[in-house]
């Protein structure tokens, strides 16, 4: 296996709570998502421009706090 880097991030309590829900019917988790959206980002201009719509339309800072 790859060596892993220990990253924090600061999430939205009410958001990540209800994505804690959905994992329990779907089995994915934060770590499984995050990977797989950075390579995401990473090699899809599509997906990348469409995260950072995202960011706009949320009005979310850089360090991912809502404003």
């Amino acid at each position: 296996m790859a060596k892993l880097d220990l990253t924090s991030v600061k999430v939205v309590p009410p958001e990540y709570k209800h994505f804690k829900i959905i994992c329990l019917d779907t089995g994915t988790n934060l770590q499984k998502l995050v990977n797989r959206c950075i390579v995401l980002y990473n090699k899809n201009d599509n997906v990348s421009g469409n995260f950072r719509e995202i960011i706009d339309i949320f009005s979310i800072d850089f360090s991912g706090s809502i404003i």
